[in-house]
């Protein structure tokens, strides 16, 4: 509830108590006992050390439980944070699908004003760090924080970041999203001009792409344009 999870109008986050509880409630067992966490102190030992590879599970079910109650209003980014530092203190291996999980949950903080595209850059610093690979999903889930907290300043910082990606990771899905942070933000002939980036990577738009476009018209000529590309 609000008071488990600390006061976050006040910068706190959750206990590491309620973290632990959360874990070991969702059927994890006492880090370091039994039923640690996946990918554990040994996998976590093997990943650094080269040996063998750890299982990549599914994201830990209290990670779930921490973003749902953000997303009622009931924390902040920093939980995301208080995330990976538990994490790492049990000896688990923080995987990809976990970097994505605490980026939708920046997200869903940032709706409430209680999250930002500093605290979501942050988590991709952490990425780097650790060496850990930038996904399709972790670049949408961060394109979904800059879309969440809107404004130039986001749009500028999705724009950059979209920009340093691995041109694999740029799915359509990524464009759509970039696109709508872009129109959302004013920059509606930068917005425009990604459906022909787009269409130059060889990849076509769609649906979803296409919707995301119309906000970005910056005229009714556009719009025909528009119009006419989808009938292509």
């Amino acid at each position: 509830g609000e008071a488990a999870l600390g006061d976050a109008a006040h910068g706190g986050g959750p206990r590491p108590d309620l973290l632990r509880e959360l874990h070991v409630t969702a059927g994890g067992g006492e880090p370091g006992g039994e039923g640690e966490l996946e990918g554990g102190k040994e996998d976590h030992r093997a990943v650094q050390g080269g040996g063998a590879r750890a299982h990549p599970g599914d994201v830990p079910p209290w990670v779930k439980v921490l973003s749902n109650e953000v997303l009622r209003g009931k924390g902040s980014a920093r939980d995301g944070t208080k995330v990976l530092d538990f994490m790492r203190s049990v000896g688990a291996y923080v995987t990809p699908q976990v970097y994505c999980s605490v980026l939708d949950l920046v997200s869903r903080a940032a709706l409430h004003s209680r999250g930002s595209v500093g605290d979501a850059e942050a988590i991709l610093a952490d990425m780097a760090e650790n060496e850990v690979t930038l996904t399709e999903q972790a670049l949408c889930s961060y394109l979904q924080v800059a879309r969440a907290e809107g404004g130039k300043t986001a749009a500028v910082s999705a724009w950059n970041v979209f920009a340093a990606s691995p041109p694999k990771v740029r799915s359509q899905r990524a464009f759509t999203l970039l696109i709508s942070v872009l129109a959302r933000s004013g920059q509606r002939k930068t917005a425009w001009a990604l459906i022909d980036v787009l269409r130059s990577t060889g990849v076509q738009p769609n649906t979803y792409v296409y919707n995301a476009a119309l906000s970005a018209a910056p005229d009714a000529a556009s719009l025909l344009e528009l119009h006419a590309k989808m009938e292509a």
